[in-house]
């Protein structure tokens, strides 16, 4: 009787927790699904931390207003990311977000080799 009160009382704390979540704007998804998708196009693995470190690193750097520009460079490519979620590569922010991302997936892998 007791292990089905503490599950019962488990379930009750994810559902309260999971309530109390907050929800994203369809703007905000929008970004992370482009994030998330460039990261990918990098060929990181969903379920590594470098794949995390990578969408973070290209949220921070996500502009305000997206542009739509003609491919800079192939979207396998750290330069290709930064395009990918709407930086004009013309501009410092795209050299900013080029340069935070590589040193971004350096940090990351290099903490496996050590």
């Amino acid at each position: 009787m007791n292990r089905v009160l503490t599950i019962l009382a488990i379930g009750a704390a994810v559902a309260a927790c999971a309530a109390t979540a907050p929800s994203l704007s369809p703007a905000q998804a929008a970004e992370m699904s482009r994030a998330r998708a460039a990261c990918a196009a990098l060929g990181l693995n969903p379920h590594e931390a470098p794949f995390f470190d990578c969408v973070q690193s290209l949220e921070a750097s996500m502009p305000t207003r997206p542009v739509t520009v003609a491919a800079a460079a192939p979207a396998d490519t750290v330069e290709g990311a930064c395009a990918a979620i709407g930086i004009d590569p013309t501009t410092a922010r795209y050299s900013y977000c080029v340069g935070n991302l590589r040193a971004t997936l350096d940090d990351a892998n290099n903490i496996g080799a050590r």
